[in-house]
């Protein structure tokens, strides 16, 4: 419900030219902090779009469910992550973005953690970015 409301909104600042679709296997519930909850998919979904840029693209939503675990993965079709980013990590303030902060996958890493979860940034074969959100349906106490 939290990630289709949020697509919702975003397609108005993404465009026509970015196809935003979701895939999921069921209906999933888990229990999160909903506030923090959006706001790290909104960054992400937010990330995903401006890699896409100006050109015709999409963002692919994953959501699925292993063992106690939910799995929310964002695939976009853009340049992807840099190797040093692969390689170095999510490091606060450097951004790969021209007007970036550097603190948006600080965040995304911060709250994965915090809920006892991960956070994985690959690219996929075609040198697009993927971002894999691992969350514990029940948080870490």
């Amino acid at each position: 419900q939290a990630i289709r409301e949020l697509i919702h909104l975003l397609s108005y600042q993404a465009g026509d030219h970015i196809e935003i679709s979701i895939a999921s296997e069921e209906e999933i519930t888990a229990t999160l902090p909903e506030t923090e909850f959006r706001q790290v998919l909104l960054n992400l979904l937010q990330n995903a779009v401006q890699a896409i840029g100006d050109k015709a693209g999409a963002i692919t939503i994953q959501i699925a469910q292993n063992q106690q675990n939910l799995l929310i993965t964002v695939a976009d079709s853009g340049g992807g992550f840099s190797p040093d980013l692969l390689q170095q990590g999510i490091k606060p303030f450097v951004s790969l973005k021209e007007k970036g902060s550097g603190l948006g996958l600080v965040m995304v890493q911060r709250f994965a953690r915090e809920q006892g979860g991960s956070l994985k940034l690959e690219n996929d074969a075609a040198s697009h970015a993927r971002v894999t959100l691992t969350l514990p349906m029940t948080p870490a106490r």
